[in-house]
């Protein structure tokens, strides 16, 4: 009877809801897995510790809680390598046409406001400027001179051909080279002491200049891109710049070409192209020079025979002008219509004389004689 009675209030127990169960240091929404039951055992250091059940023995080990609860992905970014710009390696000049016009009329107001005085720091302007935008090979150049240095080499210049009675002024062209050459190195190496120099002759630059200026006047003007390149093979076949030689390779015949279409744009456009014909003429230039490798040959440019031949012509045609030229000159020359012009003043006695002469019938005919005079 008695065990039938308890189980019937066990069949009547009901049960509150209300009754509050102490959590044990655990949050709402935390559970108990695997019979692992966390506690609380020091409130001070922020230490947890959980009672973990293996077997029949109750082990008590401390939790971090400092250390993060759930592992965290790292976020994958993909890396782009950074495009880098293809070195070049060959000869270019990158300068601007204002910007050399600038530099250009800078350089004159400063040496006409100074008398001359300030050119050689407005060479010295022009030298920093071309130089820097100059590139043999993929390596730049830089121009280390000064206006005070240049002005102490040009007073001596000028002493020196005052007391040879001129005869030094040949050699200023070669003494003015060799001091520009001396101030020059690529910008990724250091000037040193006689690494750069300029090893051509006086005596050789004064006949190659000499050479240049009769091939010019014989031939009219038509052979100065052929005598340019003479010039530019030669400087710089004994120009070297921190220890590296030069070399030009620019060929005549294409500068020939270049210079007959500047030519016509300059004409066609009344002037205005000529301003842009220095700086073409930099950036061909610059072009055709490279450093010499080691064993290079010297390239033969085959337009030399051409220039001959019009240096041939040019002589010949000019040989027989001048005498007509000169004759004009001395005595005047007469017109196919019997009239004569007399250019020398010395030899002209009067203006506008009238000389008469008879014809085979007898009658006289006014033949008009003018003078050009002064």
């Amino acid at each position: 009877m008695n065990d039938n009675q308890n189980n019937d209030n066990m069949m009547n127990t009901t049960y509150d809801n209300n009754i509050e169960i102490p959590n044990n240091g655990m949050q709402s929404g935390d559970m108990v897995n695997n019979g692992v039951q966390p506690e609380v055992s020091n409130m001070e250091t922020d230490q947890i510790s959980q009672t973990v059940v293996t077997g029949n023995t109750e082990v008590l080990e401390p939790v971090d809680v400092s250390a993060p609860m759930y592992e965290e992905a790292e976020p994958q970014f993909q890396e782009v390598a950074v495009a880098q710009a293809p070195v070049r390696t060959d000869s270019y000049f990158d300068g601007g046409l204002l910007e050399l016009i600038g530099w250009r009329i800078l350089a004159g107001l400063i040496t006409g406001f100074t008398l001359g005085i300030g050119g050689p720091w407005a060479s010295c302007m022009l030298y920093n400027y071309q130089y820097k935008h100059t590139v043999y090979n993929g390596k730049r150049l830089k121009f280390e001179g000064t206006g005070g240095d240049l002005f102490v080499n040009k007073f001596k210049w000028f002493f020196l051909s005052i007391v040879t009675l001129g005869i030094y002024l040949f050699f200023i062209p070669v003494k003015k080279q060799q001091w520009v050459t001396a101030n020059l190195h690529f910008e990724d190496e250091n000037l040193i002491k006689g690494e750069s120099f300029f090893d051509g002759k006086t005596s050789h630059l004064i006949g190659l200049n000499i050479l240049c200026y009769l091939l010019n006047l014989f031939s009219f003007g038509l052979l100065f891109p052929f005598t340019i390149c003479f010039r530019l093979r030669w400087i710089n076949r004994h120009t070297i710049i921190n220890r590296k030689k030069l070399a030009f390779s620019g060929k005549a015949l294409n500068l020939f070409g270049k210079y007959l279409l500047w030519a016509f744009l300059t004409l066609i456009t009344f002037g205005i192209y000529g301003w842009w014909l220095r700086i073409k003429m930099l950036k061909w230039e610059t072009k055709n020079i490279h450093i010499r490798t080691v064993g290079e040959v010297d390239e033969k440019d085959n337009s030399t025979a051409i220039a001959a031949v019009v240096a041939v012509i040019g002589i010949a045609l000019f040989l027989l002008v001048a005498p007509k030229i000169f004759a004009a000159v001395t005595t005047g020359w007469e017109l196919p219509s019997g009239n004569s012009i007399c250019i020398n003043p010395f030899t002209c006695k009067t203006d506008n004389s009238i000389k008469r002469s008879s014809n085979s019938f007898g009658h006289h005919e006014a033949v008009n004689e003018v003078r050009v005079g002064y």
